[in-house]
C-alpha cells in the first residue's frame, strides 16, 4: 500500500512541477517598463577597479570606467548579468538577477552571488513571505523570497555554503543544499542559481579513495539526473522527493567505484559521503618540450614532449587529425608542403585521457621570390605607445619567410611571417605576426608566453575586403583614391576564464599622397591612410606608409583587440640587409644539440659559418647543426661566398650553452607485489650517461640507494610489507647529473605463506596458553581448600 501512495506522490510532482524549474523562468516583460542595473567595480583591495567589461547576456558589452557603470533599457523579468574584471585578475563572473525596479549592485574580483527560486509543493513560485525563509549557515544571513526569489552575497568564490529553506510548520519543511560558489561561465551562467521546491531535498557529499583522495570526474546518480564530482570529489543531487527511496550510484565511465548506497530522502541536512573500494587514475598532463618554431619543407623535426605520470600511451593529433599513438615521447615530422601545423597531445589510460593545455605550432615556408616587398631578414624598429596605460615598449619586426594563410572571410592570401621581439620579452616568449603582402595588414597573430611563466596564448584571425565605388576588390597601397572596407576578426584568448574578441566594422578609407612625417628614423614623404567606422565615425586606424621603408612609417590602431584603447607605433629604424643575416636570435640553449639558420642573401654562391673564429661549416645550405656542444658562450658570424676572390663577411649570434640533464623516466613492472616477489624497474637512456641511481624511501621516510650503476633496470627484492617511493636519477661523463625523476610508488604486501604460517603457529601456542592457565586455575585452588 505504502509504494503505491509513493507512487501517486511521485506522479503528481512530476505532473504539477512546471518546466521552468528545471530550465528556468522565462522573462516576462511589460511593453513600457524598462529599467537601470547600475552601481560601483570595486578590486580586491576596495579601491575602484580598473577598466572592466559588464554586460547583460546576450546583449553587447559596455566598458566600465572609473569604477562605475549602468546598464539601461532592461525589461522586467530575469536576466544573465557578466562582469569581466580585464584589468583585475582577468576574472570572470557571472550572476542571476531579476529585474522589476532600478537596481543597484556593486561587484568585485573574486566573488559571486548565490540565488535560489523557491516553489510550492503545487509547482508555483513561492509568494507567502511568512511561510518560507532561507538562511545561508556560514554567514548566518536570512532572507524571505521577493518574487519567489533570494539572493546572498557577494561573497568569495571557491568556498563552500549551505541553504537552509525552511517551510513554515510543513513536516517536509527544511530543505538543505551544500554547494561550492563558482564564477561560472558562458554555458554554466547559473550555476550558483537553485532551485528549491517544497516537500524535495538534496543529497551531497565526498567521494573520496581509501586514502582520502578526492576523485573527481565520478558521475553520481539516482537513476533520474546524474551529475560528476569536482575537483574536491563533491557532488551534489538537488530536489528528490522526500519519503522516496533511491540507489544512488558511484561510476567512473562504466566502472563502479564505490558502492551503491540506499537512502530514504528525509527533510534535514543531506550528507552522504562515499568511500571508492576501485582506485581510478587519470593520466598525469603531459606538455611539448619542443617550442614554436620555423622549419623547412622536406626536413625532419623531432617533435618531443614530457609525458605525466600514470600514462600508458599518448596520441598527437597534426591539424585535427591522428599523426602517432604510442608508447614514445618524441614523433618525427617531415613536411611536405608549406602552411601551419598545429600539433595537441593526449595522454590515456584505462581510466580515460587527458588533453594537453597547450598545442604546439610550426610553420613551414615556402621559397621567396627577390621580386617580394619584403626579403627575409629586413626589420624595423618601433617605438609602441599604449593608452590609458601610457606603456612605451621598443618592438621589432623581423621578416622571417613567406606563406600562405586564409584570412577571417575564408580567403586564402599570401603573407610575410614576421617574428616580434623585444627587450621585455622573455626566454621562451614568442610573438608571430603574418602580413598581408599586399596591404601590409595583419591576417594572422600568435602569441604564447615564456612556459615558466604561464601557459597562456593569444591567436588572432582578421580579414580586410578593400573594395572601390564598384565593389571591385583593390589593393591599398597602389589605390589613389577613396575606398571601402569591410573588417572582421576573431580573438582566441588562451587564459581560463577569458572571453574571446570578436570584431565586424564597415569602413571608409580616405588616401591622401605626400604627407610629410617625422620620426626618430626620421623625415619621411609618406602616404597617408585614415580608415573611419561607418557607425560611429571613429578612425579606427591611421596609416603613414613610405616606399623606401617599405612598411609603415607610423601606425595608430584605435581596435587593436587587446586591454588597450590604442596604439601608436613610430618607426624608430629600419634596415633592408646588405650583409648575410641569421634568421636564429642571439639565445640561451640548454641542450648539447642545436641548429643555427640565416637567411639567403642574394649573389651568394655557398657560405661560411664561424664559431669562435674557426671555420665549422661551408656549403650552400643556410642551416647548421651544432653537435655535442660544450657549455659556455660562443660567438658564430655567417659569411657570404660572392666569388672564388671575394666573401662578405655577416652578422655576429651569441650563444650561451648550459646542458642541463633531463632525468631519466622510471617505471616497474608492477605497482603491487606480495613479500618474496620481485619488481623490476627500469628507466631510459639518458645521452652521454654514465651512472643512474635508483633511491627508495620506505614507509617511515627512511631512504637509501637501491642500485649504481650502468643498467637501464634492476631488481626490487626482499623487501618487507609496506609502501616504498622510488625514485632515479642519471650522472653524465662531464661530471653533471639530473634531478630525480618523478616519483613511482610500489605496495609490498604479506604473503599467504607468512600469514598462514603464523596462524599455525598461533594455535599449539594457544593451546598450551590455555592449559597452563587451567592447571594454574587448579593449583591455586587446591592450595585454598
Amino acid at each position: 500500500m505504502r509504494l503505491w501512495y509513493a507512487f501517486f506522490c511521485v506522479l503528481f510532482l512530476l505532473v504539477a512541477i512546471p518546466p521552468d524549474i528545471a530550465s528556468g523562468d522565462p522573462t516576462e516583460s511589460g511593453d513600457d517598463d524598462l529599467y537601470t542595473l547600475y552601481g560601483n567595480i570595486y578590486d580586491e583591495e576596495g579601491n575602484y577597479a580598473a577598466k572592466t567589461s559588464m554586460k547583460i547576456v546576450p546583449r553587447g558589452s559596455i566598458w566600465a570606467e572609473n569604477g562605475t557603470y549602468s546598464i539601461s533599457d532592461i525589461p522586467e523579468g530575469e536576466h544573465t548579468v557578466r562582469a569581466y574584471f580585464m584589468n583585475n585578475g582577468h576574472g570572470v563572473v557571472y550572476r542571476q538577477i531579476y529585474i522589476d525596479s532600478d537596481m543597484n549592485l556593486d561587484w568585485y574580483p573574486n566573488k559571486n552571488w548565490v540565488t535560489a527560486k523557491l516553489y510550492d509543493e503545487s509547482g508555483n513560485l513561492f509568494q507567502n513571505h511568512s511561510n518560507a525563509e532561507v538562511k545561508l549557515l556560514q554567514k548566518n544571513e536570512s532572507a524571505t523570497p521577493e518574487n519567489g526569489r533570494v539572493s546572498f552575497g557577494s561573497y568569495l568564490i571557491g568556498e563552500y555554503y549551505t541553504i537552509r529553506s525552511s517551510f513554515g510548520v510543513s513536516e517536509n519543511s527544511t530543505h538543505f543544499i551544500h554547494f561550492k560558489l563558482e564564477s561560472g561561465s558562458a554555458t554554466e551562467f547559473d550555476i550558483n542559481d537553485f532551485n528549491i521546491v517544497q516537500g524535495m531535498n538534496s543529497r551531497y557529499g565526498f567521494v573520496k579513495d581509501s586514502v582520502g583522495n578526492a576523485m573527481q570526474g565520478v558521475t553520481v546518480s539516482d537513476g533520474t539526473q546524474t551529475v560528476s564530482t569536482n575537483s574536491d570529489g563533491f557532488f551534489l543531487l538537488q530536489n528528490l522527493s522526500i519519503g522516496d527511496s533511491v540507489d544512488l550510484t558511484f561510476k567512473h565511465g562504466e566502472t563502479e567505484v564505490a558502492p551503491t548506497i540506499t537512502e530514504i530522502i528525509t527533510p534535514g541536512e543531506g550528507w552522504l559521503n562515499n568511500t571508492a573500494t576501485i582506485e581510478i587514475i587519470l593520466p598525469g598532463n603531459a606538455s611539448f618540450t619542443t617550442q614554436v618554431q620555423v622549419i623547412e619543407q622536406g626536413e625532419p623535426c623531432l617533435i618531443e614532449w614530457d609525458g605525466g605520470n600514470y600514462t600508458d600511451t599518448f596520441s598527437l593529433y597534426r591539424n585535427g587529425i591522428i599523426a602517432y599513438e604510442g608508447t614514445l615521447t618524441q614523433y618525427t615530422f617531415t613536411p611536405q608542403s608549406t602552411g601551419n601545423f598545429e600539433f595537441t597531445l593526449h595522454s590515456n589510460n584505462v581510466n580515460g585521457t587527458t588533453i594537453a593545455f597547450k598545442s604546439l605550432v610550426l610553420m613551414v615556408l615556402p621559397e621567396q621570390s627577390s621580386s617580394d616587398l619584403w626579403a627575409v631578414g629586413m626589420h624595423w624598429n618601433y617605438t609602441a605607445s599604449y593608452s590609458p596605460s601610457n606603456d612605451n615598449r621598443n618592438l621589432t619586426m623581423t621578416a622571417i619567410g613567406k606563406e600562405l594563410v586564409v584570412d577571417a572571410f575564408g580567403v586564402e592570401r599570401e603573407s610575410f611571417l614576421v617574428r616580434m621581439t623585444g627587450p621585455h620579452f622573455e626566454d621562451e616568449e614568442k610573438s608571430y605576426r603574418w602580413v598581408d603582402s599586399k596591404n601590409l595588414l595583419y591576417l594572422h597573430t600568435y602569441w604564447e608566453d615564456d612556459p615558466d611563466s604561464s601557459s597562456y596564448f593569444q591567436e588572432g584571425y582578421l580579414g580586410w575586403n578593400f573594395t572601390n565605388q564598384l565593389g571591385v576588390e583593390t589593393n591599398l597601397l597602389t589605390a589613389n583614391e577613396g575606398l571601402n572596407l569591410h573588417f572582421n576578426r576573431t580573438n582566441i584568448i588562451g587564459v581560463p576564464g577569458h572571453p574571446n574578441g570578436y570584431d565586424d566594422t564597415f569602413n571608409s578609407v580616405e588616401i591622401t599622397p605626400n604627407v610629410e612625417i617625422t620620426t626618430q628614423a626620421g623625415n619621411f614623404s609618406t602616404t597617408y591612410i585614415c580608415i573611419i567606422d561607418n557607425n560611429d565615425g571613429i578612425k579606427s586606424w591611421e596609416l603613414w606608409y613610405n616606399e623606401t621603408v617599405r612598411n609603415w612609417v607610423k601606425k595608430i590602431d584605435r581596435l587593436p583587440g587587446s586591454h588597450s584603447d590604442s596604439v601608436v607605433m613610430e618607426l624608430t629604424s629600419y634596415e633592408v640587409p646588405i650583409t648575410p643575416q641569421f634568421v636564429t636570435e642571439n639565445s640561451n640553449v640548454s641542450t648539447k644539440d642545436f641548429s643555427i639558420e640565416w637567411a639567403p642573401f642574394q649573389g651568394a654562391s655557398s657560405y661560411e659559418l664561424t664559431q669562435d673564429g674557426n671555420v665549422i661549416y661551408s656549403g650552400i645550405e643556410t642551416s647548421y647543426t651544432v653537435q655535442d656542444s660544450k657549455d659556455g658562450s660562443f660567438s658564430f658570424q655567417i659569411n657570404a661566398k660572392l666569388s672564388e676572390n671575394y666573401i662578405l663577411t655577416g652578422e655576429i649570434l651569441s650563444i650561451d650553452v648550459l646542458h642541463v640533464v633531463l632525468p631519466p623516466n622510471l617505471v616497474s613492472s608492477t605497482d603491487s607485489a606480495v613479500e618474496g616477489e620481485e619488481v623490476t624497474l627500469s628507466w631510459d637512456h639518458v645521452e652521454d650517461s654514465v651512472w643512474y641511481s635508483v633511491t627508495v624511501w620506505d614507509s617511515n621516510g627512511v631512504s637509501s640507494e637501491l642500485y649504481n650503476g650502468t643498467d637501464l633496470e634492476c631488481q626490487l627484492t626482499n623487501l618487507e610489507p609496506g609502501l616504498y617511493r622510488l625514485r632515479v636519477a642519471a650522472g653524465t661523463s662531464d661530471g653533471k647529473y639530473s634531478e630525480m625523476s618523478d616519483s613511482i610508488f610500489v605496495e609490498v604486501t604479506e604473503s599467504e605463506e607468512s600469514s598462514s604460517f603464523l596462524k599455525g603457529l598461533f594455535q599449539p601456542l594457544l593451546i598450551v596458553a590455555l592449559i597452563a592457565i587451567t592447571m594454574g586455575g587448579v593449583l591455586i585452588f587446591e592450595k585454598g581448600d
